[in-house]
């Protein structure tokens, strides 16, 4: 038998029980079991943030966590083995194995805790509560660190916000909003704490701790009325939840709309809603097992125990920020409502804002105090003693305690701030709600920054902040809020806002970028990354703006330096690698400048492969005597054949595109198309998680596949219940089926598909429950926004038409989250074409030339194949040059110039030589008689010759004869002196000869 402590309020122990809970009553209790290896624990969070050590930021994944700390498999199977023996049910289980969610009746926890549990007056509230008589007892060896549950003394409540119901003006404090009556509403909060910050929180999540829910409607309306963009809601409901808007929706809407006001370019807000007599520790506990948003936000009072603390450490080992509003009644004199003054939570103050203009600029800020018990919570916990980073900061001036932990911590604006909430209400309020969330929105920029250098996120900000604090950087990187105080009627005295850290505001409210640079430094050495590769020229014709295989092209390669020094003369080299080939020279970047602009330099190389194939371009960079290692930039060879495409953003929602139908069987709820998360704007398909078995399915139209290598890719997300027990198990969950030709539907992997990436995530859906899908591998869990998903279509496909089915089934019941699964993004890729290359081939060879000497040739030549060509003449096998265009033109020819021409052309593939063509110059031959050659019966002509020509000798009798009579043979050229006969004798009294020369 071991007995928990300090699980009696001390409420209970010092009042008279007014009567007992009814033994049928049911209640919703959660078992927490202490984590192992708490002293490595300890060092490790004490090494994450200690700039010193080498683990520094080094922050764990949340299996991390659970496979160094969590309890063990057998512990964890204990516990359970308790909860099913005592005969408690809708056991909810986690993958830290920190919790066991349980529902029981009064009878059994009584009997299984050794308590009773009774009825009590409420000191402070108008209500009764119940509580156990003594500490619970179990009979389990296993050790079990908090029962909660047991009583409802402290039940979750909003921050003390403080509503002017349905107005939009309250008098009688600063204001300056763009809002009406001057209230701050959108873009006020960014002009104020972060001016002129291009982060808007790109690429983070927002995770918000909620017991009430919302209507959407409200922050639609709030994003329109402040020119925001419209950014993702994602419900995550826990406990039964309903997600519907009750009398607390006000908060809600208020937390969604200040993360948005503050980082307008979010991924999405995480909402993690508890249902009726959910935990704290159950919402807390998803929101570090998920680990999707790194910064995380709770603008309520909730009850807490030591397991509460485990998680907030599980927060801390895995980068994430946790945000708690610090009230709204003024400063403690008390005891604190949880949990505001824990030591592992950033406390958040609240001030009220002055701003220039309409919402223009910061002018100033004051303590939040409407001297009616309403203003900036802050004071001395009676229970945590000071933490380690609190300690070097003075309390001398701001009357705060030097054992015991101060609060808050930071602060920003409280007062003043527009909401819209209720279903169209227009409002103002005021209060550390509105500044926990802003902090959080904030972070959200902090952790961009940190990610755009390559860094982790900054995780538990109290250990970074309070030595800022400390430091010279504290005045440039916080307003330091010196005027007012939390006075109330309780406290009269306490506490005043003084230079540096006080317990009204902490160290004050971020100035923007300085406080952002401070948390996320740049580095001290230059860091350079790759940034845009675009293609500038490329040989094959005709272009089609690609890389071809085979092609030989010119593309711009930019590279960004992120670090905090300058390149000297940083050189990059492309190698020769992953498809490239023939790379030219290293480029110079030269000079780039601490985290300046994009540099670009230009690099030719031939794409090898195959068309469609991945391109892998490398650049090796060297800085002077310093090797900066490597960037890598991929391209996709070819054009992609797409012959279907469908974003779901032509239809208005909730239709389906035309072709598109959806089909539901058992508990399943038709598929639509939804605004409410999507990947490209307007739409996406949803099909939503209900609480019953049954199976909905998305039919896409038929597509005809072509080849063997098509590929499907699409954007999804999926938000549905897992067995947070078993990491592999999944309750509910999505498949994707395949239709080939007039076969029936079948797993895509079963009909011989495979995945690429963004395929099923380890999960298969539980066996034993009753989705009707029970055995298959899934989608399930809480994806990181959305995720591409490729698939390799079978091969059987090719020459076929298929369809498409996304099917998304539930079991009964849903304690670990409601969603759903969305589709965007739908395209098949059916081959790449790629611009061939092909050889020069002459059509046109140069032609024979004969011409008198003086004259013009031109030898002209034409060509098929792939261009551009290259040409070069050459005159009896010597190239000429400067003859590199398809004609050769030669101008007063000589008879040097005779002789044999010919013509190489080539391209990027290879080349080729003309047949030979001739050229021969024609002289005027001379012709003399040679003495003594003269007789009755031979007449010789003497005459200079010509190499390449033929001479031929004719005579007339006389000069009117009409023709001339040649005298054969032909008598070739020598290049020097020849002789023609005519053997027919003399004829008198004369005879008249000529020299043909051809």
């Amino acid at each position: 038998m071991q007995t928990v402590t300090n699980h009696v309020p001390p409420a209970a122990k010092n009042s008279t029980v007014l009567g007992r809970v009814a033994s049928d009553k049911s209640l919703r209790i959660s078992i927490g079991l202490p984590l192992r290896n708490k002293a490595a624990l300890n060092q490790l969070l004490n090494d994450l943030y200690n700039p010193e050590t080498p683990q520094y930021r080094q922050f764990l994944t949340s299996d991390q966590f659970a496979g160094r700390f969590g309890p063990s498999e057998a512990d964890y199977a204990a516990v359970l083995d308790f909860a099913r023996t005592n005969g408690f049910t809708r056991i909810v289980t986690h993958p830290n194995r920190m919790l066991v969610d349980a529902t029981a009746t009064v009878a059994d926890l009584q009997k299984a805790f050794h308590v009773k549990l009774g009825w009590h007056k409420h000191p402070k509230e108008k209500r009764d509560f119940y509580a156990p008589d003594a500490d619970p007892s179990l009979e389990l060896s296993v050790p079990v660190l908090s029962v909660s549950g047991l009583d409802n003394y402290v039940v979750p409540h909003p921050a003390s916000l403080l509503v002017s119901l349905g107005q939009t003006n309250v008098s009688a404090r600063p204001l300056g909003g763009s809002g009406s009556g001057g209230n701050f509403r959108g873009f006020d909060f960014r002009h104020a704490y972060a001016p002129g910050v291009s982060l808007t929180g790109s690429n983070q999540f927002v995770g918000l701790l909620q017991f009430d829910g919302y209507n959407k409607s409200d922050i639609t309306s709030y994003e329109s009325a402040s020119g925001l963009p419209n950014v993702p809601l994602i419900n995550i409901l826990l406990d039964d939840a309903s997600g519907a808007a009750g009398q607390d929706n006000i908060e809600v809407a208020l937390d969604i709309e200040m993360s948005i006001a503050m980082a307008p370019g979010l991924a999405g807000v995480l909402v993690y809603e508890g249902g009726s007599g959910a935990s704290g520790n159950t919402i807390l506990n998803r929101m570090a097992t998920d680990n999707v948003a790194k910064q995380l936000s709770a603008s309520w009072t909730f009850g807490i125990d030591s397991t509460t603390t485990q998680i907030y450490q599980q927060f801390a080992t895995q980068g994430q920020s946790y945000f708690n509003a610090s009230g709204d009644s003024d400063a403690y004199s008390g005891t604190i409502p949880t949990p505001a003054d824990h030591a592992w939570v950033t406390s958040v103050g609240g001030t009220t804002l002055s701003m220039n203009g309409a919402g223009v600029s910061y002018s100033s800020e004051i303590a939040w105090n409407r001297n009616d018990g309403h203003g900036t919570g802050g004071g001395v916990s009676t229970t945590y003693a000071i933490p380690t980073w609190q300690q070097a900061t003075s309390m001398a001036n701001n009357q705060g305690s030097t054992t015991m932990r101060n609060i808050p911590d930071v602060a920003m604006v409280a007062d003043g701030v527009a909401v819209f909430y209720g279903g169209g209400i227009q409002g103002s309020v005021g209060g550390t709600s509105v500044a926990s969330p802003l902090w959080a929105g904030f972070m959200a920029l902090v952790n961009e920054q940190a990610a755009n250098r390559r860094k982790p996120a900054v995780g538990f900000l109290n250990p970074v902040v309070y030595p800022l604090g400390n430091g010279a950087s504290y005045n440039s990187a916080f307003h330091d809020t010196t005027i007012g105080n939390n006075f109330n009627s309780s406290s009269p005295s306490r506490f005043s806002a003084v230079a540096g850290y006080d317990l009204c505001t902490g160290w004050g409210t971020p100035t923007g970028s300085n406080l952002i640079n401070v948390l996320v430094p740049p580095f001290t050495f230059a860091v350079v990354t790759n940034g845009i590769a675009t293609l500038v020229a490329e040989t094959c014709t005709p272009t089609n703006g690609v890389i071809d295989s085979g092609e030989t092209v010119l593309v711009n390669f930019s590279l960004h330096n992120i670090g905090g020094a300058p390149t000297t003369n940083l050189v990059a080299t492309l190698l020769a690698s992953g498809g490239v080939t023939a790379p030219s020279a290293a480029q110079s970047y030269g000079v780039l400048p601490a985290e300046g602009s994009n540099v670009t330099r230009a690099f030719t190389f031939k794409a090898g492969g195959t068309c469609g194939s991945i391109l892998t371009a490398t650049l090796q960079l060297q800085d002077g005597a310093a090797n900066l290692g490597n960037v890598t930039f991929a391209f996709r060879t070819g054009v992609p054949n797409i012959p279907f495409k469908q974003t779901f953003d032509t239809v208005s929602a909730p239709a389906l595109p035309s072709g598109w139908t959806t089909a539901v069987s058992g508990g399943g709820v038709a598929w639509v198309t939804s605004t409410a998360f999507r990947d490209s704007l307007p739409n996406a398909a949803f099909a939503f998680e209900p609480t019953n078995a049954g199976v909905t399915e998305l039919i896409s139209p038929s597509i005809a596949i072509s080849t063997t290598s098509a590929q499907l890719q699409f954007r999804n997300f999926y938000n549905c219940e897992i067995d947070p027990a078993t990491a592999t198990k999944a309750y509910d969950g999505g498949v994707l089926e395949i239709k080939i030709g007039t076969a029936a539907f079948t797993d895509i992997l079963s009909a011989g598909g495979s995945f690429v990436s963004g395929g099923y995530n380890n999960k298969t859906i539980d066996p034993t429950d009753d989705n009707p899908l029970d055995g298959r591998q899934c989608w399930s869990g809480l994806s990181p926004g959305f995720i591409t998903t490729f698939v390799n279509l079978p091969a059987s496909a090719a020459g076929k038409n298929i369809q498409l089915k996304w099917r998304f089934a539930t079991d009964s019941g849903n304690a670990y989250g409601t969603g759903g699964w969305y589709i965007d993004g739908v395209q098949i890729t059916d081959g790449y074409a790629c611009c061939v290359s092909t050889p020069p081939v002459i059509s046109g060879q140069p032609t024979n030339q004969t011409l008198a000497l003086g004259s013009n040739a031109t030898f002209t030549v034409t060509a098929t194949g792939t261009t551009p060509f290259n040409y070069q003449w050459l005159f009896a096998g010597t190239n000429l040059p400067g003859a590199t265009a398809a004609s050769l033109l030669l101008t007063n020819v000589q008879q040097s110039q005779a002789g044999n021409y010919q013509v190489i052309v080539s391209n990027i593939v290879a080349s080729v030589t003309s047949t030979v063509a001739s050229l021969r110059v024609l002289v005027a031959p001379s012709i003399g008689l040679i003495p003594g050659a003269v007789s009755s019966s031979n007449v010789s002509v003497a005459l200079q010759s010509l190499s390449n020509l033929n001479y031929l000798l004719e005579y007339k009798n006389t000069v009117t004869d009409a023709t001339w009579t040649p005298l054969p043979p032909s008598i070739p050229g020598t290049g020097g002196p020849i002789t023609l006969h005519d053997t027919n004798g003399a004829v008198f009294p004369s005879r008249f000869y000529r020299v043909i020369c051809q």
